[in-house]
């Protein structure tokens, strides 16, 4: 009895332990700890090796690392050793299905069923299997067999919801996916598809809802994150949808969200990143034509013209009728230049659509640019046909009508375009413009104010609004609204051209000084100006200021407060820098004032800080004006020794470079080149002091070995002003008058404005928008005028000069404007029929009176000259110069060198009146104040002077027609009232009695257009 019990008992506990590793094993595998489970089945293997447990769960962690063939080995084993158990069966068919083999997978799913008919996970898997194979039906009885096997079941119901959207059930799917959250609130996948039943149900809000959370549950629900998007899109939320299909796109990347992120980034005009994702997809298998066509859209906005109709060309493939597409080729060949291709496509356009609007304003549009304006017109009263009431239409209408000079039709075009908008501020701004040209200034006055009035921080309009009070002859009003269209708008180029010309024009009063002040502030920041004639403003606003600071015996000295003013003002500072003061007075201290610095700094003594930025300025200036004034025998010494101290030390050296720069330039100087790369720049005064003296000139000097030479100087004259202008080159300036390209316009607009002759006609590389006119600057000098003919579109302009100096002066300059189609040759104008070119445009200001015969120069000129080409003259008045002719005399008398020396010694004795007659060279000429500018007006080797007379014999001998002089509009008004039957103001015989009475009418020079007829 005792061993029965013994062995009972024995039994019992092996029992115990066997359900405890049994439970061990089964915990292990639920809780995911695979490793230890297998390990825990080989250890139970050991004390019975046929457990069919063991080998179940043995398999199942084994099928969760992947280990497909040794599950499947154990499962079968399991199910070898124990037929009754249908979740080994089913976890076989797992392991077929994670092999792709979906047959095997869906026999072991059949024979857990055969197991146990109601077995809901195999169900639940078999529904799986239909439910991929898009038998959604079979699918859908399948998950709710398995629902009601097992109402628990949460995957069978997230099964049924997901069947049920693919058959548009979408109540039922929410119902399934309600199911499904009861029994598992965490689970995973149930709020997406709510969110898809509740999308495809029109209820947006809930499906945001559900996809949020979905999002919030799972990090890596990329549909969710997809969908929403889409939802996003819709709603016009794309910075917010971007987010989510990119992060989508990390996740599972795939050509749907590519596309999705493409329209996204489209319509966020964030065309670079839209190109990215278009080019991810395979455009060239696309199905869709707008597809590759909205790539296309998104290159044109880019500025990626081959690609763009690359693009559009895949999307015609598609569909061969394609309007669109072929519009946008056509827009794209316009702005590209490809004018025959541009019209080619837009007229296919109206081939497919012949009521095609946009495609017959786009024509329109073609043929304006290249300036056909009949074919333009007839193709806009097509339109108007098409659509009568078309604003676009009859804005084009206006365009053409007012470049076909036809004003009283383009008023009538603007009138019945007033009555389609009228509460279109620009609308009453073209109309204001026709009015100011067809002389009804104040109907053009009342078209402004009221375009005001719509939108009054238009600065467009206020532009024209100077404009029509300049013509008005109401300077003042004129100047406060240009002055108030850059406030509003600061970089409007129009407006500063305007200003610039408005300042030269005006007489400054007490009255005016605080608006005057506010337009220079405007000026002096401006770079793409000259600031040459700024001098009138700067002498009145600051020469009482000057006045005051140069009473005291010592200008330098702590109770100066009329000095320190000056020194204080950034204004004053800037000015030095930028323009040359034409006026004694100011010479006079600015003079003192240098030699008191020289004093100071040769003894020793350091500047007074306030001073130094103003020194450093003084110094620009000297630069500028080319150490034009006058230097005592003291000053001469005192510079040398303190040359000297200079090399002392880097100390020294930085306290006197300034002073020394003041008298001579720093390239020029022999100073140690380290110690000037250690120079302190500590203000912005020193900044431009170094790049003017130092860094520019170096720059220049590498530059002359970069143009071509097409020409011996052999001519003697031509020789004599080479030689002078190497030394001097002419004249010397910090900015000129730029147009940034997109400002630019074809050259016979500006002909046009500068030119009084009626019915002017140009050939069609001057008037076409698209066309490359050849333009020569026959003796570009410096480059000034190099740089002003930055205004004319698409030119391909030739530079020569005879001096090197000049032209790596004017090289210079044109690069820092970044002007790339300049061709730079250094030449005498006599050989230019060496270049081998003919031009449309040429240019020739200054030139001809300094040649030994100007009729020659003229006739080489005009050999190169195209017919129905345009010249552009500058030649010396004989009345105007009167004065200089007598200084030119006097200097000839005293027998005063053309040397630095010799032209500082006529200056300063001009400036004591010593020279009689002479002080008003002074009081008038700008040119006096410039070393290089007086030596060109007063020293020159070759002087030619012409009279209107003259002048008619020069241009009738080489048969060109002179189509009126360039001068300021009040001129011009002075003389059209004394001379009103000469409507092209192109009388030269009436044009010489007017400078008769008038002698300073042309003091700068006869500058006019004279045309080549074919």
């Amino acid at each position: 009895m005792s061993l029965f019990w013994n062995q009972c008992i024995l039994i019992i506990i092996w029992l115990l332990n066997r359900v405890a590793d049994l439970r061990t094993i089964k915990q292990l595998s639920a809780d995911g700890h695979h490793q230890e489970c297998i390990q825990a089945c080989q250890e139970a293997f050991q004390v019975e090796p046929e457990q069919a447990i063991a080998y179940k769960y043995a398999g199942k962690s084994f099928l969760a690392l992947g280990q497909i063939e040794q599950a499947q080995k154990l499962l079968i084993k399991s199910h070898q050793l124990d037929k009754s158990d249908p979740e080994t069966t089913k976890d076989i068919g797992n392991s077929y299905l994670q092999l792709q083999d979906i047959a095997n997978a869906r026999k072991w799913y059949q024979a857990s069923l055969v197991i146990n008919k109601d077995y809901a996970p195999a169900i639940n898997n078999i529904a799986n299997l239909d439910s991929q194979s898009g038998n959604h039906n079979s699918a859908l009885e399948l998950f709710k067999q398995a629902i009601a096997a097992d109402p628990n079941l949460f995957p069978a119901l997230l099964g049924a919801a997901s069947s049920a959207i693919a058959l548009n059930q979408p109540d039922k799917a929410i119902a399934f996916a309600i199911n499904a959250l009861e029994i598992s609130p965490n689970t995973l996948k149930a709020h997406e598809l709510l969110g898809i039943a509740y999308q495809n149900t029109g209820q947006q809000e809930k499906a945001i809802e559900h996809y949020k959370k979905e999002i919030s549950r799972n990090s890596a629900a990329s549909a969710s994150m997809v969908n929403l998007g889409v939802i996003l899109l819709q709603r016009k939320e794309a910075a917010e949808s971007i987010k989510l299909l990119k992060q989508a796109s990390v996740i599972a990347p795939n050509e749907q969200i590519s596309l999705l992120l493409a329209q996204a980034y489209q319509n966020q005009q964030q065309w670079s990143d839209a190109i990215s994702e278009y080019e991810k997809l395979n455009l060239g298998a696309a199905h869709n034509k707008l597809i590759p066509y909205n790539y296309g859209l998104c290159l044109i906005e880019a500025g990626v013209s081959d690609k763009a109709i690359a693009a559009l060309e895949t999307a015609i493939k598609l569909d061969k009728d394609f309007v669109e597409a072929w519009r946008n080729i056509g827009v794209i060949h316009k702005r590209e230049g490809r004018i025959k291709e541009a019209i080619e496509a837009t007229k296919k356009v109206i081939s497919l659509d012949p009521d095609n609007v946009s495609a017959h304003m786009n024509l329109c549009s073609i043929y304006t640019g290249i300036g056909e304006l009949d074919q333009a017109l007839k193709i806009t009263r097509k339109s108007l046909f098409l659509k009568p009431d078309n604003v676009d239409t009859y804005i084009n209408l206006c365009v053409i009508y007012k470049e076909l000079g036809e004003l009283e039709n383009a008023l009538a075009a603007t009138l019945k375009l007033l009555e389609l908008q009228s509460d279109k501020a620009e609308t009453y701004i073209n109309l204001a413009l026709i009015y100011k040209d067809l002389g009804k200034l104040d109907k053009a006055l009342e078209a402004t104010l009221n375009s005001l009035e719509i939108k009054p921080c238009n600065a467009n309009a206020y532009i024209n609004l100077g404009n029509i009070y300049q013509d008005l002859g109401k300077h003042e009003e004129a100047l406060e609204s240009t002055v108030k269209s850059l406030e509003l708008k600061p970089d409007n180029a129009c407006a500063i051209n305007n200003l610039h010309k408005l300042t030269e024009e005006y007489s400054p009063t007490e009255n005016n000084m605080p608006l005057l002040k506010k337009a220079y502030e405007i000026l002096l920041k401006n770079e793409n100006i000259s600031h040459r004639r700024l001098s009138k403003i700067f002498i009145h606003i600051y020469m009482k200021t000057f006045q005051a600071a140069m009473d005291l015996e010592v200008i330098i000295s702590t109770s100066n407060s009329p000095l320190n003013e000056l020194a204080a003002d950034w204004r004053l500072k800037k000015s030095l820098e930028l323009l040359i003061p034409s006026n004694p007075e100011i010479e006079i201290f600015l003079t003192r004032f240098r030699k008191e610095l020289l004093l100071l700094a040769s003894k020793g003594k350091s500047i007074p800080d306030n001073l130094k930025p103003l020194s450093e300025a003084l110094a620009t200036q000297c630069f500028l004006n080319e150490y034009a004034y006058a230097q005592s025998t003291e000053e001469k010494d005192l510079l040398k020794k303190l040359i000297n101290l200079a090399q002392q030390s880097q100390q020294r050296f930085n306290q006197d470079l300034a002073i020394i720069a003041c008298y001579l330039p720093i390239y020029k100087l022999n100073i140690n080149r380290e110690w000037l790369k250690k120079f302190p720049i500590t203000s912005e005064e020193r900044r431009t002091l170094i790049r003017t003296q130092f860094q520019e000139p170096l720059e220049e000097e590498k530059l002359k070995s970069s143009f071509q030479t097409l020409s011996i100087i052999d001519n003697t004259v031509s020789a004599k002003v080479k030689a002078m202008y190497e030394q001097n080159p002419y004249p010397r300036y910090r900015f000129a008058n730029f147009t940034n390209k997109c400002f630019a316009s074809n050259i016979s607009h500006f002909i046009k404005l500068e030119t009084t002759k009626q019915h002017i006609t140009f050939s069609k590389e001057l008037t076409n928008n698209n066309s490359y006119p050849k333009v020569l600057i026959a003796g570009c000098g410096t480059g000034q005028q190099l740089i002003h003919a930055s205004r004319y579109m698409n030119a391909q302009i030739t530079a020569i000069d005879l001096s090197s100096s000049s032209l790596a002066y004017a090289m210079r300059k044109s690069e820092e404007y970044g002007m790339k189609n300049i061709d730079f040759k250094m030449m005498d104008l006599l050989h230019v029929g060496n270049l081998d070119e003919i031009f449309d445009v040429i240019e020739c200001s200054g030139v001809l009176h300094h040649m030994r015969n100007p009729a020659q120069g003229l006739s080489e000129l005009n050999k190169i000259l195209k017919p129905d080409g345009y010249i552009k003259i500058g030649l010396y008045s004989e009345l105007a110069r009167q004065q200089i002719v007598k200084a030119r005399n006097e200097i000839n008398r005293l027998n005063i060198k053309s040397t630095p020396e010799g032209i500082r010694d006529f200056r300063n004795q001009v400036l004591q009146g010593n020279i009689e007659g002479l002080y008003g060279i002074a009081q008038f000429a700008l040119d006096f104040y410039s070393l290089s500018e007086c030596r060109d007006m007063c020293f020159h080797v070759q002087v030619h002077l012409f009279t209107t007379e003259s002048l008619q014999a020069l241009l009738d001998n080489h048969g060109f027609v002179f189509c009126g002089f360039i001068l300021p509009e009040s001129i011009l008004k002075a003389y059209k009232e004394q001379f009103p039957d000469d409507s092209d103001m192109t009388s030269l015989n009436n044009w010489g009695r007017f400078e008769e009475q008038q002698p300073t009418t042309f003091s700068g020079m006869y500058q006019f257009w004279a045309y080549k007829p074919s």
